[in-house]
């Protein structure tokens, strides 16, 4: 759990970084600006922490990409204070439900994903 807690979960555009179990003003007045009160933070990268080549990282993310299609979603990445851990391909994905968050975390096989709400802290939700 640890690792997960000191992972930067970034977005590239708008430049944002996001902390497990913390408060982020700056993200709350861009979901504001967007309409929308919840978020979560996903990636197909390497299922259950095992690690897998860069093109089928890829192609996974590929899927995950059309399965979030109709959400407003920005590409980031997951950056782990380990330096032997490549950097995960992920999306901020505005307005997704916690219930589809999980349902999009479990198809792809994802020990943990972070969900959020304007004015709260975010959540790290483990789903094994």
């Amino acid at each position: 759990m640890d690792s997960y807690l000191k992972t930067r979960y970034l977005v590239f555009e708008p430049n944002l970084s996001i902390f497990a179990e913390s408060f982020n003003p700056t993200l709350d007045r861009f979901l504001k600006e967007h309409g929308k009160k919840e978020w979560a933070y996903l990636t197909a990268f390497n299922p259950r922490s095992e690690v897998i080549s860069s093109e089928k990282n890829r192609r996974r993310n590929d899927e995950l990409k059309q399965e979030l299609d109709g959400y407003s979603i920005f590409e980031g990445e997951g950056k782990g204070d380990d330096p032997d851990w490549i950097p995960e391909s992920s999306f901020l994905v505005l307005g997704i439900s916690e219930r589809k968050a999980i349902l999009l975390g479990k198809k792809f096989q994802q020990n943990a994903i972070l969900i959020g709400r304007i004015g709260c802290r975010s959540k790290l939700k483990f789903l094994y």
